[in-house]
């Protein structure tokens, strides 16, 4: 039960006002599908776009589907909705074939109604027959708890789809319940890394254990993967360490409206992958905020051709890291900014081949360095000041411990 509040009546009454508008919006048609490409992590081109849908408003603005899909959910609206998406994605896959882009695919989302009414198959069979799609341009996207709901008639209805020849993609993979029993009977062909893993695979264990074992599950299944919200550089270069198959996210491409998305496939734009193979230079990392101290590192080391890199700040050592292959990290404990250990016990859990050097003043707590290195948080304590001599020679140990480290001889 629930005691009335004038809340409840003005959130009520904002909900109808809300619902009755996306009526109108359905009837005028004022909802668009805009489309977001998926990149081939392999080749670096364009292989398909996911179809989103957008609801315009009558002054050009966009109102995101978090805002008026959970209402159409509740109201009914989601399976007109549904059906208006399918056919306009077939429309439009259409329109790009005629236009002779021969190998664009995309991929719609299904809501859980729709999912779960039992003619599915049937109304994507009509799309596809009216506008003359060849079932193969088309994916359709299903979450895990909506395959969860119902196992058994999931499974069916996954079959029926199946047989139409289009393929299909396990969405927001890892942040549901999945029976592994049940995953390996569903037809699927893709699964996709939900981007709340995406966004962390730099800086956080739990990420990075999480995406790397997806994309090791699926390929054992001979799934492809998909990751979704990639962003950056550094997510762009784990993935590709790890050999996920495809990428999608604002790092290539925001979602576009339909016309964008086609200048876009015919002017042949690619990502850019550059080698990724790894490097066999010896890489050492400073983090370091004093500009004079690092320039005297800088000048102690350079007759030994390392490869130097440096940053200021946690997250961009870690960005860093990921970006490229760091043998050695040293970092400065003196550098206000930067809490050392707890840096140091990050590179620890997440690049634990990488040699850790903790630079310190002797006038710090010492003790406290001294069983950073005792637990492991660090290899090797130094102490300012240093002679060149010195840094140079536990440079080169540390760079030969990183090799006993790779090749097992650490013993």
């Amino acid at each position: 039960f629930s005691f009335y509040t004038r809340a409840l009546n003005a959130d009520a009454q904002s909900k109808l006002v809300l619902e009755n508008a996306l009526r109108h919006a359905i009837f005028e048609r004022r909802l668009v599908l805009h489309y977001q490409p998926q990149v081939d992590l392999h080749t670096g081109r364009i292989c398909a776009a996911e179809a989103l849908i957008r609801w315009q408003k009558e002054d050009g603005a966009l109102i995101p589907p978090a805002e008026f899909i959970p209402l159409a959910e509740r109201s009914g609206l989601i399976l007109s909705i549904g059906n208006w998406v399918i056919e306009q994605a077939c429309m439009q896959l259409r329109l790009w074939l005629d236009e002779g882009l021969s190998e664009v695919v995309v991929a719609i989302n299904v809501s859980a109604r729709q999912f779960r009414n039992g003619n599915l198959d049937k109304l994507i069979a009509q799309a596809l027959k009216k506008f003359k799609v060849p079932a193969h341009h088309l994916e359709v996207e299903i979450t895990e708890s909506m395959l969860m709901h119902d196992p058994e008639t999931a499974v069916i209805t996954l079959q029926a789809l199946k047989q139409l020849g289009i393929k299909l993609s396990l969405d927001d993979f890892g942040t549901g319940y999945s029976n592994f029993g049940y995953l390996s009977r569903f037809p699927i062909d893709m699964l996709k890394i939900d981007q709340s893993f995406v966004q962390k695979v730099v800086t956080d264990n739990d990420a990075i254990e999480i995406t790397s074992a997806i994309i090791g599950l699926a390929h054992r299944m001979s799934l492809g993967v998909v990751a979704e919200g990639v962003e950056t550089e550094a997510q762009l270069a784990f993935l590709r360490a790890n050999d996920c198959d495809e990428l999608q996210g604002y790092y290539f491409s925001k979602p576009l409206p339909a016309r964008e998305f086609s200048a876009l496939l015919r002017s042949g734009k690619s990502l850019a992958l550059g080698n990724n193979e790894t490097q066999t230079k010896r890489t050492l990392l400073i983090v370091e905020e004093d500009d004079d101290t690092l320039r005297e590192i800088k000048a102690s080391l350079r007759s030994d051709y390392y490869h130097l890199l440096t940053a200021t700040r946690p997250a961009a050592a870690l960005e860093m890291m990921t970006l490229h292959a760091v043998q050695v990290v040293l970092v400065d404990h003196h550098a206000p900014l930067i809490d050392a250990l707890s840096l140091l016990q990050t590179i620890q859990q997440l690049h634990p081949h990488c040699v850790r050097i903790l630079l310190a003043t002797q006038r710090n707590d010492m003790a406290k360095f001294n069983a950073a290195v005792n637990q492991g948080i660090a290899d090797k304590l130094l102490t300012k000041p240093i002679t060149d001599e010195l840094l140079r020679k536990h440079m080169r140990a540390a760079f030969a411990y990183q090799e006993c480290i790779v090749n097992g001889q650490t013993n």
